[in-house]
Formats: C-alpha cells, sequence, structure tokens
C-alpha cells in the first residue's frame, strides 16, 4: 500500500527482506479453502515484520463469529469479539472482551455488550448497549430508516433509564446528510446543522444553529489535499459586534506518507497561535508532542499492550517536569474514562478524573472530579470535558439516577459546572442534593447564559447567607438544611420531566 500515491518505483519490492521502496503499509489476508478471510496482518512500517494480526473464525454459512485481535502480534490474542447472527447474516449481538493474563492463564473479562434489533432488510433499528459487561443496559439508541437503511431520525436515551434525552431528524440528498435537527429531552429544538458537499462526497461547508432560532452561530469551511485529506479548516463564529460571522479561527493539519498527522497549527483571529507537532512511532502513535506559542509545554507518551495511552508526561518549556497523567480505565471504544494527575514528579496523586462518555460515539457528557483525595468522593460534576468550551447541547437529569450512579459523585459534592459556549439543562431536586452534597453546593453557569436549571424541593430565599453573583435557594430533607447557590444568568424552572419513552 503505497499511502502517498507516487509514481510506482518500477523495482522489485520485497519488504520481508527489507527491499520496499515507495511503500508505506502492507496488508496481508489469509483465506480457508473456500476462499473465505480468516486472517488479516499488518506491517505498519514496512520492515518485513508483521505489527498487528485479526483472526476470523466463520460458523457453516461463512458468517464471522469470532474475531480475535493480536494488537502487536506478539502471538498472543489481546481482544476478542463474539458475535450472534441470524442464518442470513443479520447481527443480532456482539460481545466484546479484553483477554488478560492472570498467574499464566489468560482470562475473558467481558467489557461491553450491543445488542440490535434489525428490520426485515437486516438494517439496524435499535441498539442496546451495556457498557459494564454485567447484562445492565446503560443506553438505547433507537432508528427511523428510510427504504435504503439510513437514518431519517435517531432517539438516544443516554444513560438507560428509558428517557429519550436527545432526537436527531436528518435529511439526505443523495444519502449525503445535508440536514440535522437536535431536540432536547422535552422535543424543543436545540440546534440545527447544514452540510455542503464536494463532488467527492467529503464535507466543504457546514454550518450551525446552536439554539435553534434559525440563525448561523457557527460555519466551518474545508479544504483538502490530492488524498482527501482535511489540511484546513476555517472556523468562523457570530460577532455580536460586527453583527455578522467573523473568522475565528484557522486548523492547518500536514501528514507524513502514512497520513499520521506530524504538524497541527491553529491560528486565532488576534493573530495569536498554537502550534503541535508530534513524533510518530511505529505503530502510528504519538510518542512526542512539542507545543509552541500561546503554550509551551513538551509531553511524552507510554503505551499499553493494547496501545491505549498508558501514561502522558509533560514538561515545561525548561524540560523540567510539570504534570504526569496516568489512565487507568478505558471504554470498549478506546477512549480513557478515568485518570490521575501527578503534579509532583515523586508526589501522591493530586487529582482524579472520571468521564461520563457517550457509548455510541465516545463524546464526553460529564467529567467527575476528585480535588481533596479524602474518600468521600467528588468535589466538581461538570458537563462535558472540564474548562472545555463545548460544541453541543447537554441534558442531565440526576432525580432519575439509581443509587449506584449517584454513588460516582460520592457524598461531599460542591460544584456543578454548567458547559460553556452550548446550552445545558439540568433537573435536580432537593433529595439527589442531600445524598451528593454536604450541606448544598453551588451550581455554576456556562459562559454563553442560556442554561436551564429544572428545580424540585427548594424555595428561592430573601434572606440568608448570600454569596455575591448567585441567587440562594434552601430546602430541609430529614434534619439536613439545604443552600444551593445558582449564579445569576441561569433559568431556574420547577422540575419538568419528560413523558418522551425509548421504545
Amino acid at each position: 500500500m503505497d499511502n502517498d500515491a507516487k509514481t510506482a518505483t518500477g523495482k522489485l519490492q520485497q519488504h520481508d527482506k527489507g527491499l520496499a521502496e515507495g511503500i508505506d503499509q502492507v496488508l496481508k489476508y489469509g483465506y480457508n479453502l473456500k476462499s473465505e478471510q480468516t486472517l488479516l496482518e499488518r506491517d505498519n512500517n514496512v520492515d518485513g515484520t508483521y505489527d498487528y494480526r485479526e483472526a476470523y473464525t466463520l460458523d457453516p454459512n461463512g458468517q464471522q463469529k469470532l474475531k480475535e485481535i493480536d494488537l502487536t502480534n506478539d502471538g498472543t490474542f489481546d481482544k476478542k469479539e463474539v458475535y450472534v447472527k441470524q442464518p442470513d447474516g443479520g447481527l443480532e449481538q456482539v460481545t466484546f472482551y479484553n483477554l488478560v493474563n492472570k498467574n499464566g492463564k489468560v482470562e475473558d473479562v467481558k467489557t461491553h455488550i450491543e445488542s440490535y434489533e434489525l428490520d426485515p432488510n437486516n438494517h439496524i433499528e435499535k441498539v442496546s448497549s451495556d457498557t459494564l459487561g454485567d447484562g445492565s443496559i446503560n443506553s438505547v439508541s433507537k432508528y427511523d430508516l428510510d427504504p435504503a437503511g439510513n437514518i431519517e431520525k435517531a432517539y438516544f436515551d443516554t444513560n438507560g433509564d428509558s428517557k429519550i434525552d436527545r432526537i436527531e431528524t436528518h435529511t439526505r440528498t443523495n444519502g449525503l446528510v445535508t440536514r440535522t435537527e437536535v431536540h432536547d429531552s422535552e422535543n424543543k429544538l436545540q440546534e440545527i446543522v447544514t452540510y455542503e458537499y464536494l463532488p467527492s462526497g467529503q464535507v466543504s461547508l457546514k454550518r450551525v444553529d446552536t439554539s435553534g432560532d434559525k440563525s448561523i452561530d457557527k460555519e466551518y469551511r474545508y479544504t483538502y489535499d490530492n488524498h482527501d485529506r482535511e489540511t484546513r479548516r476555517e472556523e468562523y463564529s457570530y460577532s455580536p459586534k460586527e453583527k455578522k460571522l467573523a473568522l475565528s479561527a484557522v486548523h492547518e493539519n500536514t501528514f507524513d506518507p502514512n497520513n499520521n498527522i506530524v504538524n497541527y497549527k491553529i491560528t486565532y483571529s488576534n493573530g495569536k497561535s498554537n502550534e503541535n507537532n508530534y513524533i510518530i512511532d511505529d505503530y502510528g502513535r504519538i510518542k512526542e508532542k512539542t507545543v509552541s506559542g500561546i503554550n509551551n509545554f513538551s509531553s511524552k507518551n507510554e503505551y499499553n499492550t493494547d496501545n491505549t495511552v498508558k501514561t502522558t508526561t509533560e514538561y515545561k518549556p525548561d524540560g523540567k517536569f510539570s504534570v504526569k497523567n496516568v489512565f487507568s480505565e478505558y471504554d470498549v471504544l478506546g477512549n480513557y474514562t478515568k485518570v490521575d494527575r501527578y503534579y509532583s514528579e515523586n508526589g501522591e496523586k493530586t487529582q482524579t478524573w472520571s468521564l461520563i462518555r457517550d457509548p455510541n460515539s465516545g463524546q464526553i457528557q460529564h467529567t467527575i472530579i476528585d480535588d481533596t483525595k479524602t474518600g468521600d468522593g467528588a468535589d466538581k460534576f461538570t458537563f462535558g470535558t472540564y474548562g472545555a468550551n463545548q460544541s453541543f447541547h447537554f441534558t442531565q437529569d440526576l432525580t432519575t439516577w439509581s443509587e449506584e450512579k449517584l454513588a460516582l459523585l460520592g457524598t461531599s459534592l460542591k460544584e456543578i459546572q454548567l458547559a460553556n459556549n452550548s446550552i445545558s439543562t439540568l433537573t435536580l431536586d432537593a433529595n439527589v442534593v442531600a445524598k451528593i452534597s454536604e450541606g448544598g453546593l453551588k451550581v455554576n453557569a456556562g459562559n454563553d447564559k442560556n442554561d436551564i436549571l429544572n428545580l424540585s424541593g427548594f424555595e428561592k430565599a430573601t434572606d440568608g447567607e448570600k454569596i455575591k453573583n448567585y441567587d440562594l435557594y434552601t430546602a430541609t430533607v430529614g434534619s439536613e438544611k439545604l443552600n444551593l447557590y445558582v449564579q445569576e444568568g441561569i433559568s431556574v424552572n420547577p422540575d419538568i420531566h419528560s413523558d418522551l419513552v425509548v421504545g
């Protein structure tokens, strides 16, 4: 495989003997006597050694029933996927496993189960996800399909409580999505996204109405190279001062022959920029990163045998230690869900971040931060990634969380931070606040002033201990008095629960 599509050398190419000029990657396929594929091997750096292996076990109909994955081709499988299919090939269920060596014995550790309901043409109409592998349903996605099997409307229950949290409606032209409307749990329009395409099928223009008021708030313009790789993205945002869209940032990518990004630069409208330079290892992973511009630091990554990041250590411009992140838990998509942060090279961990992600997309829904390490749970609960701007809407009803899920927050939560640059809708009641806090907490707004708090069991206080720029709400649960401080700008409504149900 020649990833950069340069002119053929005209020479004999023998990658297993180190003679492979102009070749970037080698793929090897294995077949049984029926010409059915049973093996895939990949040589990432054309050194004559295959770096990755997949082996397939087929049923009598030639349908794949087992995939085993050797991430480093060291002769030992690291993961496997077990498929349950109908006789005609329709996929009913996939169970994901990590293969863990314990005391010399390989054990199957179930990590994730996805179950599917199909239409008569074997198109997926419903996905139920068990992200813990324990038989509980943690999320459900249901789809209305067009005759070709494309999704016209999608209903998402992101926490498995049988209530719809988000609805997406897609309009297509020639099979390509040209418009997406996003509605919240109350079926209110939250966002509209429209797309334009190049003849090659790549997105050339994306426009976003972030509030559903039919006005364009963001626009993205894309440029690609001859190999269909995104080399430039211009980002425009609505400027209240100029009363029009104005260029806010330009993103630029540079690739190596193996399609790895080796340089990324973002330049803002004020002329300031950040530039990332990457050193890539033989497996296509980021080994080292150097950041210059607004931020200046470098980092080095260590990896687990399954190619997930084990640690990232950051260094100051003078080369001195800054912070070490140790990633201890991952989801089935390979996204980290827990990280311990060390701010002293030889000290104890200072923070623990736990992430709640969408099980289908991997998108970060919430960050749970333990700052104090007292053992009684989290200190902060944020919508999206802590400290970052978000590009989609968040809806979370903590009153529907089970006791086990609320336990993730502990009993001493001090702060709930709503998302920046997007609309957040939070539902709380006095019983939940009593369980997750010691006498109450703060609810902080994002920077967009469009956030909503559905609140029950509290009354707005006319006296009591006030905090500047916050409204005080009080309640009593049992013998415990609760103070809830809600930042000004958040719209506080009586608690309204959605009647929308995932079927």
